[in-house]
């Protein structure tokens, strides 16, 4: 079994940063490269506006297709026998991004299916189960077009608790300890509104799981006979004011 000290894992935020940095860097050279010196300053074909949105060359949509995900066993079942590896994407829809989202004090979520927008837009898509006994990973497959957050071992290690975000609701899902059979654990939306995170909890408890001793397992739903919001104001209350120092801050300014 490994012990933290003599894990190593990488950094997700790095990885996707140099890989960002990595494609504009590829593109600028298609574009210097590509573009005859008569040509400066005029879009290459591939570009002009009249034929609405355009992929990049074949080179690059290979590289953003690629498998990133490699296996950390940093979340152990209670007994150390079995592993949860999740595989994760960040890449998302044109169609996901541009759904209705409410900003306030630093939340972000969307209403329609209670939950913060980053949860509805990539994260992780399935998971694995790797058995250190029989050292083979076995596979399990989520509801298509979903992502899932919030995994919890039960304290035996013979289930899988997690939340499965599908496309019009969120809701508990449980698998056994070697990922086979999974199936939604009743029929409650569930609220995730703050409580949850996309990369999964690791070796964290979640806040919005919770397995009980008895094996039952606690979460928080939706309210069944929850109003419609209130409409926005027609007139404002009070202008809107900014306020700026003349000198450069270090503290962050937030859009919303």
């Amino acid at each position: 079994m490994l012990s933290p000290a003599t894990s190593r894992t990488i950094s997700f935020s790095t990885r996707v940063g140099f890989r960002s940095f990595l494609v504009s860097l590829l593109v600028s050279g298609f574009a210097a490269l590509g573009a005859p010196a008569s040509a400066l300053g005029q879009a290459p074909e591939r570009f002009q506006p009249d034929q609405g949105y355009t992929l990049p060359p074949e080179e690059v949509q290979d590289f953003f297709q690629r498998d990133t995900n490699y296996a950390t066993l940093d979340h152990p079942s209670p007994d150390g026998e079995r592993f949860l590896v999740p595989l994760r994407t960040e890449l998302s829809t044109l169609e996901r991004m541009g759904e209705r989202t409410l900003r306030l004090a630093g939340l972000e979520f969307r209403p329609e299916v209670d939950r913060p927008w980053h949860l509805d837009t990539y994260g992780i898509y399935g998971f694995r189960v790797f058995s250190l006994s029989q050292r083979e990973f076995h596979e399990v497959t989520l509801p298509e077009d979903s992502f899932a957050s919030d995994f919890m071992w039960s304290p035996d290690g013979t289930r899988i608790a997690f939340l499965v975000h599908l496309r019009d609701e969120t809701r508990v899902w449980v698998t056994d300890g070697s990922g086979s059979a999974p199936e939604a654990w009743g029929d409650t939306p569930i609220l995730t509104t703050l409580g949850t995170r996309s990369g999964g909890q690791g070796s964290r408890p979640s806040d919005m799981l919770q397995w009980t001793p008895e094996g039952t397992l606690l979460s928080l739903a939706v309210p069944p006979a929850r109003g419609a919001p209130p409409a926005p104001p027609l007139v404002p209350v009070s202008p809107g004011i900014r306020r700026t120092r003349e000198e450069p801050l270090q503290t962050r300014t937030l859009p919303f």
